[in-house]
């Protein structure tokens, strides 16, 4: 019989930003998004019942019903500050992958539909497993589960989770930093956005990392919402975080972020 995996970790998904080639122009409308940001809340499954509470208190603060759904685009700044102020207070970690477009070497290589969303869903993996993997490393008391993380996406019209499974099983064969013993393809599932709490930090944590680089048609960015989130994010032992929870690819793409994730 098949082994049951049981997880330990539970990553929810989402994304912000698009995959088109047409580029606006920095600090004008229209066109496509220069940056492509893909981002995970990845929690400890037995803390999740209680980190997720913070979307209900959120919603309380925001004077929202129970049920309403909380897209962060569509909210106001102060809403938004509010919002990931009390995220910040949860216990998860954030982490961030943010693709600079224009910069890409091989662009033409990313054209191909998928490839732009399935390189930095590898690129955020390899952290989410090393993440999982020190998590179990330094706990202090002994985790539920078999150390593996269960993947949840965000439903997404133009991608199919299978093959995102798909391309997992491929990357298998292939040279990566994925700590193989976290993440496993039959635990990728994905949902609505309103089906899972934890998709609603997924969605806060990209969007917020999205303002941080992208200029909006008036030429400046907005990076109050990434910072407030900065107590959430991953970091190494050293407090660095690029190269943890925020990775820019190509790695110089991140000249302009301010020193508080340097």
């Amino acid at each position: 019989m098949p082994t049951v995996k049981v997880p330990s970790f539970v990553a929810y998904i989402d994304e912000s930003g698009d995959e088109g080639w047409k580029f606006r122009t920095p600090g004008g409308a229209g066109g496509s998004s220069r940056w492509f940001v893909l981002s995970a809340a990845v929690f400890c499954v037995d803390a999740e019942p209680e980190a997720v509470k913070a979307i209900d208190r959120v919603r309380t603060i925001l004077k929202r019903g129970p049920r309403a759904s909380l897209h962060f685009r569509d909210l106001k700044h102060s809403q938004r500050v509010a919002f990931v102020r009390g995220l910040a207070r949860a216990p998860f970690r954030a982490i961030s992958i943010l693709v600079c477009k224009p910069e890409l070497s091989h662009r033409a290589a990313f054209r191909v539909k998928d490839r732009l969303y399935f390189y930095a869903g590898k690129l955020l993996l390899e952290r989410v497993s090393r993440l999982c993997r020190d998590r179990l490393g330094i706990a202090s008391r002994p985790l539920p589960g078999d150390g593996s993380a269960q993947l949840i996406f965000s439903d997404r019209r133009s991608t199919s989770h299978v093959n995102f499974q798909a391309y997992l099983t491929k990357l298998r064969a292939s040279d990566t930093n994925i700590h193989w013993p976290v993440i496993d393809e039959s635990l990728v599932a994905a949902h609505p956005h309103g089906s899972r709490k934890g998709l609603y930090f997924a969605d806060a944590i990209a969007s917020s990392f999205f303002y941080y680089v992208e200029e909006n048609e008036y030429g400046f960015t907005e990076p109050r919402y990434a910072n407030e989130l900065q107590p959430v994010v991953y970091h190494g032992p050293d407090e660095r975080y690029l190269g943890y929870g925020v990775k820019g690819y190509p790695s110089e793409s991140l000249g302009k972020l301010s020193a508080i994730y340097k």
